[in-house]
């Protein structure tokens, strides 16, 4: 939980007495100081194995940490690097697709923005972040969230303290890596549009034939 305290900006580390349930008993073990990096943080995330921590804030940039063991502050806690965030003044929410190839920053200066990059290594913003696109949403967002398989986007409205979900349907959020072992991950719908195919009566080859880009690694 980010806690900011003046010039100084605490990630504090609780224990929950039931999983997943904040009327049990909660307990401060640690916190963690992230004021060297970002000194008015607004947004924290973690990787979904644990072993990665992501906050982002006025400093208009994502800093990425190591963490030896998963979700624990209490141990020795590194920063391997950051990212510069183009085109966003005021970062105020952070996340990551489960499959760590797709990160979403929210931007709240002026009209609500999500901004969506692509990674080339799961959560590793050390190496290539490339921009994908932008999404208008609340001007007043203050928190967001995606279900576990990447369908929908749940943002915070500060003003009015609504919840609102959004739906990407088949352009869901996880991103296929270029394994080409053969493999596909969960089913796909796949939509060829605007596509022309020629040497009619014969067996199709790429790409004298046709050209499909972007297709999932086994297809």
């Amino acid at each position: 939980v980010l806690d900011p305290l003046g010039e100084s900006d605490l990630v504090h580390q609780y224990d929950v007495s039931s999983a997943f349930d904040i009327t049990s008993s909660i307990t401060l073990e640690t916190s963690y100081n992230v004021a060297d990096e970002d000194d008015d943080a607004d947004a924290i995330s973690f990787s979904t194995d644990g072993t990665n921590m992501f906050i982002t804030g006025s400093q208009r940039s994502v800093f990425q940490y190591d963490l030896v063991d998963p979700y624990d502050l209490a141990q020795t806690v590194t920063l391997e690097g950051s990212y510069s965030l183009p085109g966003i003044f005021s970062p105020n929410g952070l996340l990551f697709s489960p499959d760590g190839y797709t990160m979403l920053v929210a931007n709240r200066s002026g009209i609500g923005h999500v901004h969506r990059f692509t990674l080339e290594n799961p959560f590793d913003i050390t190496s290539e972040v490339t921009f994908q696109r932008l999404f208008e949403v609340e001007e007043s967002l203050t928190g967001m969230a995606i279900d576990s398989e990447g369908y929908r986007l749940y943002t915070l409205v500060n003003q009015d303290a609504d919840i609102k979900q959004y739906s990407w349907e088949s352009r869901r959020l996880i991103i296929e890596t270029d394994a080409n072992d053969g493999t596909v991950d969960r089913s796909r719908r796949l939509d060829i549009l605007n596509e022309t195919f020629t040497n009619v009566g014969s067996t199709l080859s790429t790409p004298e034939d046709y050209v499909i880009s972007n297709l999932p690694a086994g297809l």
